[in-house]
């Protein structure tokens, strides 16, 4: 595959389809991601993962930069690396489609931009590298709001949070990337990807999406220091393991990503 990149153009979304974004991110969380329903509908996939509320429609066509210059600049640059196959023969499949979205380095996801959105097209052998930068983890479980709120109530209200809405109070979610992948013929994967980096176990062990179903250890990303890119504003600065997509006709059952 080649290693050249561009810096992606910037393109922003309507306010229709912000809108309709909106309202199908609401009608997904309280049906496909409601935590009562979530095993039902989807643990028989024994990889899939939750959509979250970000999902912005129509994010543009991307060659291989998901992030922008000045977000390479400012961000940490990372280099993931995909091959999509067929579950069931091993082989490659050609053309595979990687919907991706994931917030910056300073926690924010983009609603008025397709900033770090972006659609890959796999070549013949299912694979595909996307430059961005590393994702960062969110929320305000060391907040002293939250720590003070959790003192008074002795921990009821984050119990029963968690139980109604499925997040408790106080939580945090582990640095991460949101993906789908999809073919013609196959059926479509929902996903993350998980950046756990040093010292950060007990965000992961608190994520609020552990309310909805356990936390997805096999997505772990597996990052190594690129040689020779320090400094470099474009280059990457680490390098994921091949992350193997795997999907499954539509005729057969699960399907789900593993990480070599």
């Amino acid at each position: 595959m080649s290693s050249s990149s561009s810096s992606p153009e910037l393109q922003k979304p309507s306010l229709l389809t912000r809108a309709v974004s909106l309202v199908r991110g609401m009608v997904v969380s309280v049906t496909l991601e409601n935590p009562l329903l979530w095993n039902y509908l989807n643990g028989h996939h024994p990889q899939a993962d939750v959509e979250g509320p970000f999902y912005l429609m129509g994010a543009p066509w991307r060659t291989r930069n998901l992030a922008t210059d000045d977000e390479l600049k400012q961000g940490e640059p990372l280099l993931l690396k995909f091959k999509v196959i067929n579950r069931s023969t091993h082989t490659p499949i050609p053309s595979a489609i990687l919907d991706i979205w994931q917030d910056n380095h300073a926690q924010h996801y983009a609603f008025n931009s397709y900033n770090l959105r972006g659609k890959f097209r796999c070549n013949e052998r299912g694979e595909c590298e996307v430059l961005t930068i590393r994702p960062s983890s969110y929320g305000f479980m060391h907040s002293d709001a939250a720590s003070t709120f959790e003192r008074w109530t002795g921990g009821y209200i984050s119990w029963l949070a968690g139980k109604v809405f499925g997040y408790p109070i106080g939580s945090q979610r582990p640095a991460h990337v949101h993906l789908k992948a999809g073919a013609e013929g196959y059926r479509g994967l929902t996903t993350q990807l998980y950046d756990v980096r040093e010292g950060q176990k007990q965000i992961v062990e608190s994520d609020f999406m552990n309310w909805i179903r356990r936390h997805r250890e096999g997505f772990n990303l597996k990052l190594t220091k690129a040689k020779g890119t320090e400094g470099g504003d474009k280059k990457p600065q680490w390098v994921s393991q091949l992350l193997v997509i795997e999907l499954d006709p539509k005729e057969s059952g699960a399907a789900g990503v593993k990480a070599e």
